[in-house]
């Protein structure tokens, strides 16, 4: 199954999710409401678990009445606080299912999200997974958090003034994080950062994606180049243990850079295997 989320910052709806079934057929779209003269919420990036699809308003927005004010219409407003949208995936969201695979009861309307308040403004460009704790009962989201770093990273003034004195304080800028939500009382019940590393594009083995991984990959920021010319440059490639905490850094060596990485499985593992060994190399060009 293939799930999608679309954004039209200009006009509602704002927010439309839906999904592609097996067969390539297109399920109906979910559309999300905002009041058009208020504006919308930015949004980048969304996580998918087996049950649940989950969206991501953080505290970037998009207001066009600033504009007549001389300001640029998208900001990070720390007064708005960030939240998770769960929405169960099945009927609307284009599935064949219409009841719980698990208990066959009958899906909720996706239509009914389940809004889940952070409690604090914060922002998220790109989430590394999510999956169901089947012990606790709650689902992890695990991102890198940088609460309007990038943003004010490209201001028109100031800007590198801005990004050392933010890099200096340490706390907007992008590390990964894990938050927990109880689906059942639609709240975020903890929040942690997972590592002081600075990071962004994160990638995992795909064949994890919505159940738990072990291992993450990320692009590790080099700072003297965002401080000294405002430029983002990924100086090596972290490997990051999620559940023991413990970090392995490659570095792509004096003077060079890379992008994205991808992971490539190894032929001999090519699904998520059930030892949760994800075998396999990131590269990075």
């Amino acid at each position: 199954e293939f799930l999608f989320f679309g954004l039209n910052p200009v006009s509602p709806p704002h927010c439309s999710v839906g999904s592609l079934n097996p067969e390539g057929v297109m399920g109906p779209i979910t559309s999300l409401w905002h009041n058009a003269l208020e504006g919308a919420t930015f949004m980048h990036d969304f996580c998918v678990t087996e049950h649940f699809t989950i969206l991501f308003e953080g505290s970037m927005n998009i207001r066009p009445l600033r504009m007549l004010r001389g300001d640029h219409p998208l900001k990070y407003d720390a007064s708005q606080v960030a939240r998770f949208g769960l929405m169960r995936r099945g009927g609307a969201l284009g599935t064949a299912a219409k009841t719980d695979r698990d208990t066959g009861v009958e899906a909720e309307d996706p239509k009914d999200i389940t809004w889940c308040d952070c409690g604090a403004a914060e922002m998220v460009y790109h989430f590394v997974n999510a999956w169901e704790d089947d012990v606790r009962g709650d689902i992890v989201v695990v991102g890198v958090r940088e609460d309007g770093f990038f943003h004010g990273a490209l201001a028109a003034n100031g800007t590198r003034e801005w990004i050392q004195s933010t890099l200096v304080e340490g706390k907007a800028v992008p590390r990964m994080h894990e938050w927990r939500i109880d689906p059942t009382t639609g709240t975020v019940t903890s929040e942690r950062w997972l590592s002081d590393h600075l990071i962004e594009v994160p990638r995992i083995n795909d064949a994890f994606t919505g159940i738990k991984n072990r291992f993450a990959y990320a692009g590790r920021v080099h700072t003297p180049s965002l401080a000294d010319d405002a430029q983002l440059k990924f100086d090596a490639v972290i490997k990051f243990d999620i559940g023991t905490g413990q970090t392995w850094v490659y570095e792509h060596g004096r003077g060079r850079y890379g992008m994205e990485a991808q992971f490539v499985p190894r032929s001999s593992v090519p699904t998520a295997s059930a030892s949760g060994l994800e075998r396999g190399e990131a590269a990075a060009v």
